[in-house]
């Protein structure tokens, strides 16, 4: 990784390099100018040419022609430095004449402790301070995708005719882009995946679901996160959920990960101080992260699911390194058979969760054990596959069909015996107005519907009290007699749960899913406008 492999402007002259101090700190200035620095007046220097960098928390980030390399890093770093070592022997003319005054014995000395190990360290770490980034320089192109032969731009253009907004360009790399992940493989616009496509239509047989499931895939090749999602992939086995979902993820190469489920559900083990390697490796430009199949009755870490989906700030640290900060990017794809308790009961948790069924099993004696190995040679065509999803999420956002959200509604009630209490026993939140009920009478009500559903430990008065706080119910004074009030809710009337069977039977929602939909439908529109143009 030399000067004369990678073109930069301004690149340094023999008579510059051999022009700096002949110590450590000279030692420094050459190493930066050999891998692109520009070095300004006040000694600071311009890193946008770098080849080189180090970022903090993981060390030093080469690049290597067309990515740049977080894993052999330190390699890149140690070998520049031989390099600088090698080109200062080769240009002893101009040493001499930028040093006269030193008598040629030491500028011999000079030469040789270059490769000494101290002379090498001590480059390093004297060009560290200058060269020193943040992880968010690098993987800020959200729609980048970069293969072996170049890098693949999409752009989506709302104003243009329909079937010319979307667009997919193939540029040079380019180590000014900063991106740290590679497709192995080369883009090929007319690459085909047949044996994918009839495995992705066998295993998610409803058209509407399969389709949501083609544009969540192109959703999670892009680094955006506006959409807030979680993807659960739930069947009995023998479904093609793995084989799919590591298909695709070995098809993205680097931007697709595998993360430990354990980090996203709520052990009780959690420590703010403890190392973190498992969320370190999700660090960075990790778009589709699949997780393995979390015991059956976990229960989600619902604090950091909504930090993690929301693109805030989350603290990571290596073993013996310091801990840093990173946005990240990956989007969260579950397989389970079972699914992960959410306590929580407010919307910001639940319109994150999006569940997609893969029904058909395969008769185990009708099971392929090389279809992985040949989805392998139609990993062109799945990045194409990718692609299209990308266009289709563009154009339409992730529009989750009446099969999804059903699923998801069912699993909510699963999960939260409370807010299906709530919908089905009360009137809340502006349809009650300025009705205020005793606290004690809704616990009394709940406690008898639960004891009806056949819930066997129901919610404590505190915990109870807590899930109407969430849903901004609060405490609203008290009656003439001292007790405790909420608002605005109230109990339903005899008739209005009589009204609520009839429309329910008719196929209509109650107000107060009729408040919900109202809600989600804000919330996508809110959340569904991809920020790019053209």
């Amino acid at each position: 990784m030399s000067a004369d492999e990678f073109d930069f402007d301004d690149a340094p002259t023999a008579a510059e390099l051999a022009g700096f101090d002949l110590n450590d700190y000279g030692n420094s200035r050459r190493f930066i100018r050999l891998i692109g620095g520009v070095i300004d007046d006040d000694g600071d220097v311009v890193t946008s040419r770098c080849t080189l960098l180090y970022q903090l928390g993981q060390g030093w980030v080469g690049y290597n022609g067309k990515f740049w390399d977080r894993k052999l890093g330190d390699q890149l770093a140690k070998r520049m430095g031989h390099r600088v070592a090698n080109k200062m022997r080769g240009i002893w003319d101009e040493l001499v004449k930028a040093h006269a005054k030193v008598p040629t014995k030491e500028l011999l000395k000079y030469i040789e402790s270059l490769g000494n190990r101290a002379a090498q360290s001590a480059m390093l770490a004297l060009a560290e301070p200058y060269l020193t980034v943040e992880i968010d320089a690098f993987d800020r192109h959200p729609m980048a995708l970069n293969c072996r032969n170049g890098t693949l731009w999409l752009t989506h253009n709302a104003a243009a005719p329909e079937g010319e907004r979307f667009k997919a360009v193939l540029k040079p790399h380019d180590p000014g882009d900063r991106l740290t992940r590679l497709i192995d493989l080369d883009y090929d616009p007319a690459a085909q995946a047949p044996l994918f496509r009839k495995t992705v239509e066998t295993s998610i047989s409803d058209d509407g679901m399969r389709a949501f499931f083609h544009r969540a895939q192109g959703y999670s090749a892009t680094a955006a996160i506006h959409e807030q999602a979680i993807f659960l992939c739930q069947g009995l086995g023998r479904d093609g959920k793995s084989t799919i979902l590591d298909a695709i993820r070995e098809t993205l190469g680097t931007y697709g990960a595998v993360g430990a489920v354990a980090t996203f559900l709520d052990t009780g083990l959690q420590g703010g101080g403890q190392a973190a390697p498992d969320i370190v490796k999700l660090a960075g430009d990790a778009r589709l992260v699949v997780l393995s199949e979390p015991p059956r009755g976990a229960k989600w870490n619902e604090g950091l699911l909504k930090a993690w989906t929301s693109g805030s700030p989350i603290t990571a640290r290596e073993l013996r390194e310091k801990p840093f900060d990173f946005r990240p990017a990956g989007k969260l794809w579950v397989e389970c058979n079972a699914f992960p308790v959410a306590r929580g009961d407010d919307d910001g948790i639940w319109r994150r969760m999006f569940p997609i069924l893969f029904p058909n099993q395969v008769a185990p004696d009708k099971v392929d054990r090389l279809l992985p190995k040949k989805l392998e040679v139609e990993r062109p065509g799945i990045l194409n596959w990718l692609i299209e999803g990308a266009a289709a999420w563009l154009e339409q956002g992730l529009a989750p069909p009446e099969g999804v959200t059903k699923v998801r509604e069912d699993y909510r009630k699963q999960s939260s015996p409370f807010g299906e209490w709530l919908n089905e026993r009360c009137i809340w939140g502006k349809a009650a107005e300025d009705a205020k009920t005793l606290s004690t009478a809704l616990h009394n009500d709940y406690k008898s519907w639960a004891e009806d559903q056949g819930i066997d430990k129901p919610m404590s008065i505190r915990a109870f009290g807590d899930a109407l706080q969430q849903r901004q119910i609060l405490l609203a004074g008290k009656d003439r007699n001292g007790n405790k009030q909420r608002g605005p809710i109230r109990l339903k009337t005899a008739e209005e749960r009589q009204a609520d069977i009839a429309l329910a039977s008719a196929g209509g929602p109650d107000v107060n899913e009729a408040r919900a939909a109202v809600l989600d439908d804000a919330l996508d529109a809110f959340d569904n406008q991809p920020p790019w143009g053209a």
